[in-house]
């Protein structure tokens, strides 16, 4: 249920007052303590995540959009609701994080493939002494990428916590509505990607004119669908001078994009060789209200944010009939005032701290995990009663 944008914002500025997700499931008088573990240094792969650390937090360079595989395991166990193993088997939980690293196993100075291998996944998989009693039904895999669609994957009632859904193809999979897929998507977390990572202190983008009606820096894409939706909109953003269009290629040096954004009112996301974009958070860090061009898509935490209350959605059949900037500039100041304001809420709830914060990205998670972890409650009794073979 999503929460009015005014009520969202109260609650924002209590935020340093304000607690963790709460440690609980059930009733007043009834409850018993939920919590929730992550596995660390699975078949001795914590050596090569530390050498792909200083890659993947410098985020001016393009290693930095994998940086979730490395943070959010790392950022979870700061949270109270975590508990760590402190014996040769893994404490009784709610919930079990599984770190994976298809993405990092391209960086740092060993350079390993080892992170994309089908025959890898399936072995740290069965290492877990918690995998098979469940099924997976209380793991989810920490990852950038999906876990390659042809691999036989034995727990496959494991969920993804992603930086976006990959069955949702843009106009390419038209079985996204169908049940068998919305069934196992449903319990699939999507979070932001990683623009930069705090600390405890306030990032309100400094107050100042905002002259441009609209701003893209990209750089040149090579899957056909999307190079095509771009061009579409740059001969767009030609047209007027108000707006600002900028391409790179991938060896260019970008322009001051910070400088760029805080002087725009709206930012252009569309995708790019995959069906979302880190450019969407930059966006939002910067307080531009982001303009997503997709098809299909689920962004983070929509479940209790309400995208539309801080963004404009676009699709690619909207862009070839109509001017997307004419109609950004006949959205109302007053409308443009109020998502602005809920921008501010979005890009709490959105931002990775360290420390971690009340109802930042890392809480926000962990409310997700709460919910499912409480929920699959009803079957643990019967899985203890009757273990799977």
């Amino acid at each position: 249920m999503w929460l009015p944008a005014f009520l969202l914002l109260s609650l924002l500025s209590v935020a340093s007052e304000a607690a963790f997700t709460n440690c609980e499931c059930g009733v007043e008088g009834a409850s018993s303590k939920f919590s929730f573990h992550v596995y660390q240094d699975l078949n001795g792969t914590q050596w090569f995540v530390d050498s792909a650390k200083d890659s993947v937090m410098n985020f001016s360079t393009s290693n930095s959009h994998f940086s979730s595989e490395y943070f959010i395991p790392h950022l979870l166990q700061q949270h109270p609701c975590h508990v760590s193993q402190k014996g040769p088997s893994p404490p009784e939980a709610d919930v079990y994080v599984i770190p994976y690293y298809p993405s990092i196993g391209k960086f740092g100075r060993y350079k390993m493939e080892f992170g994309k291998s089908t025959a890898y996944a399936i072995k740290m998989f069965a290492s877990l002494p918690t995998a098979r009693r469940f099924n997976g039904l209380d793991h989810f895999i920490v990852n950038q990428w999906h876990i390659d669609g042809g691999m036989h994957n034995p727990w496959p009632l494991m969920s993804y916590i992603s930086q976006e859904i990959r069955t949702y193809r843009s106009g390419v999979d038209p079985t996204f509505k169908q049940a068998s897929v919305l069934a196992k998507l449903q319990n699939y977390i999507t979070v932001p990607y990683v623009t930069s990572v705090h600390g405890n202190t306030t990032r309100e983008p400094p107050p100042q004119p905002r002259s441009t009606i609209s701003v893209f820096v990209g750089s040149i894409v090579s899957r056909e669908s999307a190079r095509a939706l771009r061009l579409s909109l740059e001969s767009y953003s030609r047209k007027h001078k108000d707006a600002v269009w900028i391409s790179v290629s991938r060896s260019d040096a970008a322009p001051d994009t910070e400088k760029l954004y805080r002087a725009s009112v709206f930012g252009f996301s569309p995708e790019g060789d995959s069906e979302s974009a880190r450019r969407t958070f930059s966006l939002i860090e910067a307080g531009v209200i982001p303009v997503i061009v997709c098809d299909y898509c689920i962004m983070p935490f929509e479940d209790i944010l309400n995208w539309r209350d801080f963004a404009v959605f676009m699709n690619s059949s909207f862009i070839a009939q109509s001017d997307p900037i004419e109609f950004l500039k006949n959205i109302s100041a007053a409308s443009v005032k109020r998502m602005q304001d809920n921008l501010a809420v979005a890009r709490h709830v959105l931002s990775y701290n360290d420390p971690i914060r009340p109802g930042d990205v890392i809480d926000s998670l962990v409310t997700a995990f709460r919910n499912h972890g409480c929920r699959i409650r009803r079957f643990k009794r019967w899985f203890v009663d009757h273990p799977v073979a």
